[in-house]
């Protein structure tokens, strides 16, 4: 958390993301316990710290986004109302069985408020100037590169904490990098409509550099994930602070297009490996993005129509291969877990995945990716 923005990425080197079941969104409650089993687990949750910062509140809310009638008009996404804070959520109710962690102590508020305060300090201290949340500033093999995932993910941190302005300008430069290259994703959609089978090196990359370049150096660069996330994390920030999504209509336009056409073609994972694959994790965030995006109401009905069908495609496919012994698989067809499959039941997660598959995926012991 605090160190996140100096290591977001710690690819080729062991590290675990988070990982989903059915694909479904879990409950505020819920991801409040896994998140306490987590502080528990890295020593977090009796720390001493001064006195709680005035934003205590604004830090530890939580709600799950309400649907937004398609019907509605779009100009202004409606913000959630009161959220309840941590505490309240947590004794609304009974201790989870496995581990029982009991309620927040004072101290351990304190401590994530502390904790979410160094993060943010750390994470706007290196915003580029342009809106991108740079993968590292010192680790040579990100230096200067930014990934459309890991500041999705940047960015929904940033705008549960309450700074609107920077998580907008992550959103502004995403939508930027992608309405630069709207023409190149025309042509893709094209040539697939030929009968046609694009190179991987024809495709967008996984990372840009800070001012919103393909970058020179090479990488494992196809991977589809991150369009997805970047939809999700958009919409999100909007219904929370009331903006109006069509601010960044051209951007979302394109990574539709660009999803709905390449959503099951085998990339690269998020640790950049198995570019033979179709992995869980990815198809897990193309589906929460288009889903997300299209429970907003802004795309038009060729663009809506096709989104639906991809999500609804993603999510018979990923519970037929998808699924081994209660929990979701590393890629389509295998039977190991990766650390990164979570992020399906979290984030991107919302077709209600039964809760012995999500206890299962949780409890699994991950092989570090």
């Amino acid at each position: 958390l605090a160190h996140l923005p100096l290591d977001f990425g710690a690819r080729h080197q062991r590290r675990d993301r988070v990982d989903d079941d059915d694909v479904d969104r879990a409950g505020a409650d819920q991801d409040f316990d896994d998140f306490q089993r987590l502080l528990a687990v890295v020593g977090l949750r009796h720390q001493q710290v001064p006195e709680v910062p005035p934003q205590l509140d604004r830090v530890l809310r939580v709600r799950r986004m309400p649907r937004v009638d398609r019907r509605r008009p779009p100009a202004a996404l409606p913000r959630p109302g009161a959220t309840p804070h941590l505490h309240r959520l947590l004794s609304r109710r009974p201790p989870p069985a496995n581990p029982p962690l009991g309620d927040v102590t004072p101290t351990g508020r304190r401590t994530l408020a502390e904790l979410a305060a160094r993060s943010h300090e750390v994470i706007t201290t290196h915003q580029h100037t342009g809106g991108a949340y740079p993968a590292s500033p010192t680790f040579s093999a990100y230096a200067g590169y930014a990934w459309l995932r890991d500041g999705a993910f940047t960015a929904e941190g940033v705008s549960r904490y309450g700074d609107v302005a920077s998580a907008t300008r992550f959103h502004d430069w995403a939508n930027t990098v992608l309405t630069s290259r709207q023409g190149q994703v025309a042509d893709l959609v094209a040539a697939v409509n030929r009968g046609e089978q694009p190179p991987n090196e024809a495709m967008l990359p996984t990372r840009f550099t800070l001012d919103g370049d393909d970058g020179s150096d090479p990488w494992w660069n196809f991977q589809t994930d991150g369009y997805g996330a970047w939809l999700w994390s958009a919409v999100a920030h909007a219904r929370r602070h009331g903006l109006d999504l069509r601010a960044w209509q051209t951007g979302i336009d394109v990574a539709v297009d660009y999803l709905t056409t390449f959503w099951d073609r085998p990339c690269y994972d998020w640790w950049e490996e198995h570019v033979e694959q179709r992995h869980v994790s990815t198809l897990g965030a193309i589906y929460g993005g288009l889903q997300a995006i299209v429970d907003a109401g802004i795309l038009d009905d060729d663009r809506s129509t096709q989104a639906i069908r991809t999500a609804g495609a993603i999510r018979a496919l990923v519970s037929a291969q998808g699924v081994a012994d209660g929990h979701l698989t590393k890629w389509l067809g295998a039977t190991d877990l990766a650390g990164s499959t979570p992020a399906c039941l979290g984030p991107f997660g919302r077709t209600r995945p039964t809760r012995p598959v999500r206890r299962r995926q949780l409890a699994g012991r991950h092989p570090g990716r």
